[in-house]
């Protein structure tokens, strides 16, 4: 790239020289032997083509879930980059589609969702026992994990799997139900929640 000089100065082409202006500076420049022809069929030009297609589908996505944050969440250097990248990370591990929407949502959207409280998530152990089969559906409803805490279904989901979990570690049951019975519910209920 050269810059222009001098009291001529020139934008277009003529022959193989290009002559442009960038910044209130002129250019000139010599014109590219590859053509778009090349790119789109050439094989050399294989990764050139799936690295391209790679960067539009994470442009794709991260805009997506871009635009689910709210007005006042959006930044350019704080969230907008973060987010790209992390796209094209999961995009080149080529996962599915839906997926990656997932892992994004829950790093970028969950943590600035003030109806979503992780700690409650991560501590499940605030429950209250009832007598008999009735303190099973409850747990299993997410109504006695938490209570008082607005957790969506897919949260509850995650804080009864863990109360649960760390109740047949222990190796005994709650309220009288046997390690068995449990297993059994949260197959069930996680089979439930995979349709």
């Amino acid at each position: 790239m050269a810059t222009q000089t001098g009291i001529v100065l020139f934008e277009g082409t003529i022959g193989n020289i290009t002559g442009y202006r960038m910044n209130g500076k002129h250019y000139l420049k010599t014109k590219s032997s590859l053509s778009r022809r090349q790119i789109l069929k050439k094989d050399c030009f294989s990764n050139t083509r799936r690295n391209a297609k790679w960067f539009g589908e994470a442009q794709s996505i991260a805009k997506q879930i871009y635009h689910e944050l709210p007005p006042d969440k959006r930044d350019q250097f704080k969230v907008w980059y973060p987010l790209r990248n992390k796209a094209q990370l999961l995009v080149r591990k080529e996962l599915p589609r839906e997926e990656i929407i997932r892992h994004l949502r829950n790093e970028f959207i969950v943590p600035l969702n003030p109806r979503t409280n992780s700690s409650a998530i991560l501590s499940p152990l605030i429950a209250t026992r009832q007598p008999g089969n009735e303190f099973a559906t409850q747990l299993f409803l997410g109504k006695e994990i938490n209570s008082g805490v607005v957790l969506s279904l897919v949260d509850q989901l995650a804080a009864s799997r863990a109360f649960v979990q760390t109740l047949l570690s222990a190796g005994s049951g709650a309220s009288g139900i046997t390690n068995q019975l449990l297993s059994q519910k949260m197959r069930k209920l996680s089979n439930k929640f995979r349709r």
